[in-house]
């Protein structure tokens, strides 16, 4: 629901607050709260902070709510690692604050494990090979990137 304080008609150059109000399981869909000039949607008023001031005209307010989910759409971050083959280190980079680095070889055991790790991450005890580096984030999902060890 949305609720205006003041409720019901406000005169011009009034302030109107605006309460959202989901429904249980739902959420506010990011900045689609709008307001227009009823009956002309062309002619916008400028919400700021959840608040407008009346023009000299009728406001139809619109929102969207969705579903919660649980699942975040935007999860997946975007991370660097070199150089591709390694040798005795590798760089691991993202935006995202990285919570752990494995090193899976091919028949898919964790050889080596890094909890909260530095950006270079020794490697001098894998063996030459394939690896699949599993960089889990503090929020999000993991991203998996084939490296070579030389």
């Amino acid at each position: 629901t949305i609720a205006t304080n003041p409720s019901g008609s406000a005169e011009e150059g009034a302030e109107v607050t605006l309460t959202i109000t989901p429904a249980n399981g739902y959420q506010l869909v990011a900045n689609s709260l709008k307001a227009h000039k009823t009956g002309d949607e062309a002619t916008t008023v400028t919400i700021t902070d959840g608040k407008f001031i009346m023009p000299a005209f009728n406001v139809t307010v619109k929102c969207e709510f969705e579903l919660i989910t649980g699942i975040d759409n935007n999860t997946t971050a975007t991370v660097s690692a070199y150089p591709n083959p390694f040798t005795d280190y590798m760089v691991v980079e993202s935006e995202e604050q990285i919570r752990s680095v494995e090193f899976i070889n091919i028949i898919g055991k964790t050889v080596q494990h890094v909890s909260m790790p530095q950006a270079q991450i020794s490697t001098q005890n894998l063996l030459p090979g394939i690896y699949l580096v599993k960089v889990d984030f503090a929020k999000g999902k993991p991203v998996v990137i084939r490296m070579v060890k030389q």
